[in-house]
């Protein structure tokens, strides 16, 4: 999507001015991010830069200030059910999976709770094809704690999509997976956003990250430092001083860096 058009595009999910405060602790400072329709966002930063505390107030599992508008409906107030209701889906770092349930009873239970479901037989043939769909079909009738960690991420995955969200919040869905498990998982997350999905990917694998989002947002102690597309985002000097460093853009890229890469916002 270019520039101009993502300009002209309604947002479905902006937020603005988003705070987090963990007593005298800023995790979050002021953050604006805009997500469009059908489009891939990335979040990074370092650790503890403040992105998990920004995808839990979002979520409504912690307290924010700020304004967070779905489809241009305010939601901050709403309790973090009701906001899944309305399409908005996360997935966790630490799976909370139904460890006592089936891989295909816990995203049945996701599918069965979506806000379209009509019918009994729909909610399992969705649950079997989004198993399908993240390789984990031959998996369906074993227990999640008989997966590996790469397995349990993409169980996690396919419970969120079970849910039909109109904007899925991934929090480092890729780790744990090996190099073909991420360019393959890539790729499923890529075709999914062409076929409608938006979502904000916060994820570590800065070749995932750089080879299939649409627009990056970068945080440094819970404040914005630069954003803009992943070209913009992998030349900007604030962003390789802060995350990348010097020796990991020189690897892949043969220019130096320019100053005006990117949008970029004063350090704290």
């Amino acid at each position: 999507m270019t520039s101009v058009v993502r300009e002209l595009v309604q947002p479905i999910l902006e937020i603005e001015s988003l705070g987090v405060r963990y007593g005298g602790v800023v995790a979050v400072d002021s953050l604006n991010i805009v997500i469009r329709p059908g489009t891939l966002v990335g979040l990074i930063g370092p650790n503890g830069a403040g992105k998990t505390s920004c995808v839990d107030a979002l979520s409504g599992l912690t307290r924010s200030t700020g304004s967070i508008r779905l489809n241009g409906s305010p939601i901050a107030r709403l309790s973090p059910h009701r906001r899944t209701r309305h399409g908005l889906v996360r997935t966790f770092q630490s799976m909370e999976l139904f460890e006592d349930l089936s891989v295909f009873e816990n995203v049945l239970v996701a599918a069965e709770s979506s806000r379209t479901t009509k019918s009994v037989a729909r909610p399992r043939e969705r649950a079997m094809a989004i198993l399908e769909s993240v390789g984990l079909q031959d998996s369906a009738q074993r227990s999640p704690s008989t997966l590996s960690n790469g397995q349990r991420k993409l169980m996690g995955v396919a419970r969120g999509l079970a849910s039909q969200p109109q904007v899925m919040l991934l929090d480092e869905p890729a780790s744990g997976l090996d190099v073909h498990e991420s360019r393959d998982f890539g790729r499923f997350l890529r075709a999914r956003v062409d076929a409608g999905l938006s979502a904000l990917l916060i994820e570590h694998d800065m070749g995932l990250v750089f080879d299939i989002c649409d627009y990056i947002y970068v945080l440094e102690f819970g404040k914005l430092i630069a954003e803009g597309t992943p070209t913009e985002v992998r030349s900007n000097r604030k962003v390789i001083a802060a995350y990348l460093g010097e020796d990991n853009y020189f690897d892949s890229n043969k220019d130096a860096p320019s100053d005006g890469a990117g949008v970029e916002t004063d350090r704290p």
